[in-house]
């Protein structure tokens, strides 16, 4: 990838606290097995996609979405609001999606969000504190997909 590319951006998906995606209750998230990300912590509100991209997948009842950015990069949004019951979700599998696309609404609850093909990173930094939605969250790079 040529240095002189710019640094790509993902926006928060809701207003909270960004965490360390080490500090995520789910172990599978949080030992970054899926991949890099970092988390939100939210009192409430609507949940956005971070990027432009094609919804890949949804799981049964709603709570993980995988989606396909536009220039490759793969993310896996989980929404953990302390609740096993279905996530009524705005968005189908194979939805064409914006970064500002509402996927659900949610009252208290933590979204992580996971690089999942993050071996193609060669930037990723993610702000600290407080966020508001559909402000830059992360900004990043992608080595060439080979």
């Amino acid at each position: 990838m040529p240095s002189s590319e710019r640094a790509k951006t993902l926006t928060a998906s809701v207003s909270g606290t960004l965490l360390d995606i080490e500090n995520v209750p789910n172990a599978a998230i949080s030992s970054k097995i899926l991949g890099d990300g970092f988390a939100i912590s939210t009192e409430g509100g609507e949940v956005r996609c971070p990027a432009d991209g094609r919804i890949r997948d949804i799981s049964d009842m709603g709570h993980t979405v995988s989606l396909k950015c536009t220039d490759g990069l793969r993310l896996l949004l989980n929404i953990d609001n302390g609740s096993e019951g279905e996530l009524a979700l705005n968005v189908e599998k194979n939805d064409e999606v914006a970064a500002d696309t509402v996927l659900c609404a949610v009252e208290k609850a933590v979204i992580s969000i996971v690089v999942t093909n993050s071996e193609r990173l060669t930037l990723f930094e993610v702000r600290q504190g407080e966020i508001k939605s559909g402000n830059t969250v992360a900004v990043y790079k992608l080595k060439p997909k080979m």
